[in-house]
């Protein structure tokens, strides 16, 4: 299997890949994490009283 074209630097693979991927991967996981986890909780906190 070939790699992509541009996916190297120069099209050398000798050369590290661009790294460009990270804030998008940070905001996925953040989105998925509030959404399934943080939003998705079946607990009502509202009117439970604290000790």
């Amino acid at each position: 299997m070939r790699p992509r074209v541009d996916y190297f630097p120069g099209g050398d693979p000798a050369k590290t890949p661009a790294f460009t991927w990270r804030s998008n991967a940070h905001l996925l996981v953040s989105n998925w994490l509030n959404y399934y986890v943080y939003q998705q909780v079946p607990y009502d906190f509202i009117g439970e009283e604290h000790a």
